[in-house]
């Protein structure tokens, strides 16, 4: 799991969309696992959405094609009735969220509306998304995750400064 982090971590600080998107599923992969194996049932369901999402998005990058307001309807309907299905505590409502953080920053990130730095977006919706892993982390006592997902916000906010510099500078 911490060699997952440490993919992650170094591709949301480092990399453009598409190296995210590629270290993002296999990060997601290697979590469905791990949250299968310690019964965080909501966490490797909305794991399993962001590889979906993930490899969605990722050809999307490759072919250049926008994302249509259709694709966030139906990743978002997905997010719900997932959530719908699954759900046991209020704990299982942070990974709803978490997932609907996720598609949107994705889905924003190539649509031709809005900001002009859009990696900007994707990468503080990630930080975003690394604290609300660290309250579900807490709900599940998985421990080892916490210093993880702290590292990870500090990927996603460097990264994010980062790219606030560059599109200063242009």
């Amino acid at each position: 799991m911490v060699i997952a982090y440490i993919i992650f971590g170094y591709a949301l600080w480092k990399d453009k969309k598409a190296g995210m998107l590629k270290a993002s599923i296999i990060f997601s992969l290697m979590l469905t696992i791990y949250f299968l194996l310690i019964g965080g049932i909501a966490g490797a369901v909305g794991c399993i959405i962001a590889v979906l999402r993930n490899l969605y998005f990722y050809r999307n990058e490759k072919m250049n094609k926008e994302n249509t307001i259709w694709v966030l309807v139906i990743f978002f309907a997905i997010v719900f009735i997932s959530t719908y299905i699954i759900y046991k505590a209020p704990n299982d409502l942070i990974i709803c969220l978490l997932s609907l953080v996720g598609v949107f920053t994705f889905w924003y990130s190539k649509n031709k509306n809005g900001f002009t730095n859009k990696d900007i977006v994707l990468k503080s919706g990630q930080a975003f998304i690394s604290l609300g892993y660290i309250a579900y982390a807490i709900t599940l006592k998985s421990w080892l995750q916490i210093p993880c997902e702290m590292i990870l916000f500090l990927a996603g906010t460097l990264g994010t400064f980062k790219r606030l510099k560059e599109f200063k500078h242009n």
